[in-house]
């Protein structure tokens, strides 16, 4: 089955210096549902940002049906 959304290697750095995403693979399958959990700052909000392109990924990919998602 094809992942929907997949994350390859993410990786994500505020200009802070702080290392919010590091090296985070994932994929979430078409018609299944999927839960991120995390404590607060844990990077949840900065991991979906990240996913649909509001910020630019540090390093890694995140594709949506296959295709990358660019900003």
């Amino acid at each position: 089955m094809n992942a929907a959304i997949e994350t390859r290697d993410l990786c994500y750095t505020y200009e802070d210096g702080t290392v919010a995403l590091d090296h985070i693979s994932l994929k979430a399958q078409k018609g299944k549902i999927t839960g991120i959990l995390g404590a607060n700052g844990a990077g949840n909000s900065t991991l979906f940002v990240n996913m649909n392109g509001v910020l630019n990924t540090s390093s890694g990919q995140v594709l949506l049906d296959r295709a990358e998602v660019r900003r």
